[in-house]
């Protein structure tokens, strides 16, 4: 008897979880109809960055020097979109400890936090290319950092998508392997100790060894990456396969030939929305960023489907928050949110920005309404299993 009851009672529970269970099930489903495409803690920002070349001038004659005053203005920066932004220290200003650089970022960090803007991870390197000097310092910054602050710390790889040009085999390795002659180069050493298979198979012995104390300093990985992407290409095998003469095309690059192209048509459309050398870009035109908005939408709605699928990506900074200068294409190119009139230094939000402030806007407020939601939901749904449950122990008594 008592056993038999003790059974009914753990089927009936059984029962109740089982319906909790498909009760959570389906509001996920539910919610899922029209959520924010995005996590609710996903960072997103725009970039900024420091002047870091000497005081020289480009090909144009133009420099940086003053480029956009952002040391004298960023009080005025952060304010309008409301969201996240990442800056550049010119570490240039530090050296034997520069008090006067200190206390400038010191003061632009406060008045992000006052603006209710986050501090962003650290990054050690962008596009990285130095030399192992840097780790010594690194490491010792790291532990520092994380013990005393719990920061997070991590890379900027300068990333390019590698497409094989046919379905063949062989085309299809060769895009697997410019990956590895290019962002793996840096990665696998950091992440797994050592360099990519291909890369020993291509080059063997030219490829430098990592010590015991190479590998105890890497083995402290990394927080995070942060991906730079910048354009996508077309690979072609030339280990296999007779190539004639390209980019990609040497033992040091994997032995593949590099094109945008493929039977005379480029891999994606040719984003031209920044370039103030194209007769047809006036400063309406600029400001009314069309293209750029189309170009952005269309970038977070891929980066939402790959989140979906599994993707683990934690945010997204467009570059960039202001009009700049551009290395060696100077201020020929505008790729800020924001337009700058370069003799007056006044800053106007293009579409772009608008835009951008409204997606941020429309997605915490999905996120926030979708937790409600769901929360309210489930509170339902306990407190009619508590009923149900009270109801069937006053049966039982």
């Amino acid at each position: 008897m008592h056993v038999a009851l003790l059974f009914h009672v753990l089927s009936l529970l059984g029962m109740c979880f089982s319906s909790l269970m498909v009760s959570c099930n389906l509001i996920t489903m539910k919610e899922r109809e029209n959520p924010s495409p995005f996590p609710s803690d996903f960072l997103f920002g725009t970039a900024s960055s420091a002047y870091q070349c000497p005081p020289c001038n480009i090909v144009d004659g133009t420099n940086g020097d003053v480029a956009v005053d952002h040391y004298h203005r960023y009080l005025s920066e952060f304010g309008p979109q409301k969201s996240r932004s990442i800056f550049k220290s010119a570490w240039g200003r530090f050296g034997k400890v520069n008090m006067a650089g200190i206390r400038h970022y010191n003061k632009l960090i406060d008045s992000l936090l006052h603006k209710g803007l986050a501090s962003t991870p650290h990054l050690t390197v962008q596009k990285p290319s130095t030399k192992n000097i840097h780790v010594t310092k690194l490491v010792s910054f790291l532990l520092h950092l994380q013990k005393t602050q719990g920061g997070s710390v991590g890379i900027v790889m300068n990333a390019i998508w590698f497409e094989p040009i046919t379905s063949s085999l062989e085309d299809k390795l060769a895009a697997e392997r410019a990956q590895s002659f290019y962002m793996n180069w840096f990665l696998d050493p950091i992440i797994l100790g050592k360099y990519p298979e291909e890369m020993h198979k291509i080059l063997g012995s030219i490829l430098p060894n990592f010590s015991e104390k190479d590998l105890e300093k890497m083995k402290r990985g990394l927080d995070f990456i942060g991906i730079n992407h910048y354009t996508s290409f077309y690979i072609k095998d030339c280990l296999f396969s007779v190539c004639e003469r390209g980019p990609g095309n040497s033992r040091t690059e994997g032995l593949i030939l590099r094109t945008a192209l493929k039977d005379g048509n480029l891999i994606g459309e040719s984003v031209r929305f920044g370039e103030m050398n194209n007769p047809n870009t006036t400063i309406e035109v600029s400001l009314n960023d069309v293209k750029r908005v189309q170009y952005m939408n269309g970038y977070l709605d891929a980066l939402a489907r790959a989140i979906r699928k599994g993707a683990y990506v934690r945010g997204y900074f467009t570059w960039s928050l202001l009009d700049n200068f551009e290395w060696i294409s100077g201020y020929t190119i505008r790729f800020g949110l924001h337009h700058v009139d370069y003799t007056t230094l006044k800053r106007t939000p293009k579409l772009s920005a608008t835009w951008y402030k409204q997606y941020i806007s429309e997605h915490k407020a999905r996120s926030t309404l979708m937790s409600r939601n769901i929360a309210s939901k489930l509170v339902m749904i306990f407190q009619q299993k508590r009923r149900q449950n009270a109801n069937y122990h006053s049966l039982l008594s």
